[in-house]
């Protein structure tokens, strides 16, 4: 296993940058679904029965379906997501280094508001690392599932996919990457699914072996 043909590291940020065992995940989603519901005056059951119809729809991005199809206020849901505590999300110094050695362009693509990863990212101390963070509000509310989200992002910064590697902790957000040429990285999982071509059990080992 070799990533030395790889020029340009795209990573995504929740759950990818700092590990699950967190928590904060689920309390974002949380605090997402609560304000969904109350937006579009929905119950539980009429909830769920819309996440399961777009899960299918948007390649199980549900939120993509929310926010394209029913009311949904960018700035609402920002707000919503920023009353959230990120301190208690660890700081791990030893992912603060073997980012800084990591050779070429590092980025960051999240389905997340930017307020939010900008924020994240300063408190684990790895903002300085990435030269981009790219984020759903500046790409009209379509999240990284959607096919030409990553074509898009590639061509726009001039970047050959087949220098590419895609780093995720959701498999279906790996099938475009993957599509394009891209090598894909799962951490903190396993798949045998065609679209991942390596798994990492968290990010520390994945950053290890890249960096060799």
């Amino acid at each position: 296993m070799t990533f030395q043909h790889i020029e340009n590291w795209i990573f995504d940020l929740d759950d990818t940058l700092y590990p699950p065992s967190s928590g904060y995940v689920p309390q974002m989603y949380g605090v997402i679904i609560d304000y969904l519901k109350k937006k579009n005056d929905l119950s539980d059951a009429d909830f769920e029965d819309l996440r399961k119809h777009f899960s299918t729809k948007y390649k199980r991005d549900w939120l993509e379906g929310f926010v394209t199809e029913l009311d949904f206020d960018m700035q609402e849901w920002i707000d919503a997501v920023m009353t959230l505590d990120h301190t208690k999300v660890p700081v791990c110094e030893l992912t603060q280094g073997l980012l800084a050695k990591l050779p070429g362009r590092k980025f960051v693509l999240t389905n997340g508001p930017r307020a939010h990863a900008e924020r994240l990212l300063h408190h684990l101390n790895l903002f300085g690392h990435f030269e981009e963070v790219n984020a759903i509000c500046q790409r009209d509310g379509k999240g990284k599932s959607v096919g030409s989200v990553m074509a898009d992002f590639a061509a726009a910064r001039d970047l050959d996919p087949k220098t590419c590697c895609m780093v995720e902790d959701q498999v279906y957000n790996l099938i475009s990457p993957h599509e394009l040429g891209m090598t894909t990285v799962l951490v903190y999982g396993d798949s045998a699914e065609e679209s991942v071509h390596h798994c990492f059990k968290d990010l520390i080992s994945f950053l290890e072996l890249a960096n060799e």
